[in-house]
């Protein structure tokens, strides 16, 4: 089996909004939020690879759970909580990994592909 085949895509972790608490849901299944990362109910925010993100090429509301997103929103999400007034400003979907089979293979992905672009042209 080949390293390509292993990689599956992660579907948000979203329990609460499966619960009935109102939350609406977004990109991708991903829990609907604003650039303040606040949700549909007031005074419930959400922030990591359970939250859609704004991307900053096509202007849609996207589905990217990566770790340096997560942190981000977190940043944002802590801040706001305690009353401060950040903003997530959106991401370009930027991965840079390393994949350590008999050799090392970096592989880096920034922006979005081809097709999707045909798809995004308004």
């Amino acid at each position: 089996m080949s390293a390509a085949s292993k990689v599956r895509r992660e579907q948000p972790e979203r329990e609460i909004v499966d619960a009935n608490a109102g939350i609406k849901l977004g990109a991708g299944d991903a829990i609907q939020v604003n650039k303040r990362m606040e949700t549909s109910v007031p005074e419930i925010w959400a922030a990591g690879d359970c939250a859609e993100s704004f991307h900053l090429i096509t202007q849609k509301q996207v589905h990217i759970a990566l770790d340096t997103v997560a942190s981000k929103h977190g940043r944002v999400a802590g801040s706001n909580i305690s009353g401060g007034n950040e903003a997530f400003p959106g991401v370009l979907g930027t991965a840079i990994t390393t994949l350590s089979l008999p050799m090392h293979h970096p592989f880096q992905l920034s922006g979005i592909r081809y097709k999707s672009a045909l798809m995004n042209i308004t």
